[in-house]
């Protein structure tokens, strides 16, 4: 970031307007060394209203996100499930037990949700510059936020997927084979 260098002019060189002074600029967003008069950085405060309605925003986009695919995923595996009912059935009856038919399920479910997060990661790696100015106190590069967020969305996708999966090991093998 280029630096600036303020300068001050007074028509009496008191204390007082010293410390006045360097007590406004202390005060505002800018940040300055005092004794050399170079711009630090330039520091918003994270109780700005604009970005402090901002960040609200994001949050709650994020969560209906992160619903939506939760939604999407217990969905698509709820509709697989269905479709390979009859293949189910058929693995139970020759001897398939519960929880290798729970995993079969699951297995397909944290297939997508690691398609969707490594996607999901690339982009927001590529995007991360974007959204720099809306996060306080942390870099916009933090891998602990990354893989926070990684783990998050394996975790809802793995619970969506539990339910199709806990309902494919209660089906029924003789019910299966008559479906077709």
């Amino acid at each position: 970031m280029p630096t600036a260098r303020i300068l001050g002019r007074s028509v009496c060189c008191s204390k007082a307007t010293l410390s006045a002074s360097r007590a406004y600029l202390a005060s505002s967003p800018l940040r300055f060394d005092s004794k050399s008069g170079f711009l630090i950085k330039f520091a918003r405060a994270p109780n700005d209203g604009v970005f402090r309605v901002s960040t609200a925003l994001l949050l709650l986009f994020a969560v209906f996100g992160l619903g939506l695919a939760a939604m999407g995923v217990y969905g698509v595996v709820s509709y697989v499930v269905v479709q390979r009912t009859s293949e189910i059935g058929l693995r139970m009856a020759l001897g398939a037990r519960r929880p290798e038919i729970l995993w079969l399920v699951l297995k397909q479910g944290l297939g997508m949700a690691a398609v969707g997060t490594a996607v999901g990661l690339a982009s927001a790696w590529v995007l991360r510059k974007t959204v720099a100015e809306l996060v306080f106190g942390i870099s916009p590069a933090d891998p602990a936020t990354f893989v926070a967020a990684a783990l998050v969305l394996i975790g809802f996708a793995v619970f969506a997927s539990l339910v199709p999966a806990r309902r494919a090991t209660k089906v029924d093998p003789m019910a299966a084979l008559r479906y077709e």
